[in-house]
């Protein structure tokens, strides 16, 4: 059979699509557990008893709800996610960060521990609305979230920026890191090309920073 032959198909029309078992799960799902499937083979190629008992034991830890545990069969399809239009318009005219967590959830899964952290900083983000732009009328908010990789900092990211997007504020945030890598995993930039510094040798070997 020739390629040029070959038609797509679509299985959402299919009379048996119903009993097939085949369901839609966002790229941001894959895309979160491909993280984790990493994380747990890097703990199973740690040659210690520690790396051994987390693997046994919190493999759940950072995970989303998975149902019965199973991986199924999926099609991927733009055309069944939604705009951010449509989301926008769920948001409603008093939210909170608890109902603007659970809107972000739907296209960003966090698990029970990222849901909280999302949360706190929609919540803060809503209470100093007034004054964004002026920390001398707010408090300031320091927050740490660590861990190694592939726990779901990332992810932790990824929501908070989802969530100031529903409310129209995503312009406030600023995302920065310390490597190219770490930056582009999270679409921002790092710590010296964001303040845009220009750097040149001097003679005798140091560098030199300007604006």
């Amino acid at each position: 059979m020739e390629l040029d032959h070959l038609q797509p198909l679509d299985i959402f029309r299919l009379p048996t699509h119903a009993t097939s078992g085949l369901r839609f799960i966002p790229t941001t799902t894959l895309q979160c557990w491909e993280k984790q499937v990493k994380g747990f083979a890097a703990l199973s190629d740690a040659d210690d008893s520690i790396a051994e008992n987390r693997l046994a034991f919190e493999v759940d830890d950072f995970n989303i709800d998975l149902g019965d545990g199973i991986l199924h069969p999926l099609l991927d399809g733009a055309e069944s996610l939604p705009s951010p239009t449509d989301r926008r318009s769920q948001v409603g005219d008093s939210p909170t960060g608890s109902s603007l967590t659970l809107l972000v959830n739907e296209d960003v899964p966090l698990n029970g521990k990222q849901r909280l952290v999302v949360e706190k900083v929609l919540s803060g983000a809503l209470a100093w609305a007034d004054h964004a732009h002026d920390a001398s009328k707010r408090d300031q908010m320091l927050l740490y979230v660590g861990g190694e990789g592939g726990v779901g900092k990332s992810q932790v990211i990824k929501g908070i920026v989802a969530g100031m997007d529903l409310i129209s504020r995503k312009d406030e945030v600023i995302l920065m890191a310390p490597t190219g890598a770490a930056a582009d995993n999270i679409s921002g930039n790092t710590y010296h090309t964001f303040p845009r510094y220009k750097h040149q040798q001097n003679p005798g070997g140091s560098y030199e920073f300007s604006r």
